[in-house]
């Protein structure tokens, strides 16, 4: 039974990457610096979030 080797490819190179998380003191209330999922907003929740301008870091 022959053996199919995968092709070497130089495109797309995934890797693993430490993941971000908020320090809790600084930040507070997690809901300044995430937003719900594009998907599960609508429109008058978008706009009510583009108007919140909180931001916990100088700009």
């Amino acid at each position: 039974m022959p053996t199919h080797a995968l092709p070497h490819s130089t495109g797309l190179q995934l890797r693993p990457f430490q993941a971000m998380r908020y320090d809790p003191v600084q930040v507070g209330d997690l809901s300044h610096v995430v937003c719900p999922p594009y998907d599960d907003i609508g429109p008058v929740r978008a706009r009510s979030l583009r108007a919140t301008r909180i931001r916990p870091w100088p700009p």
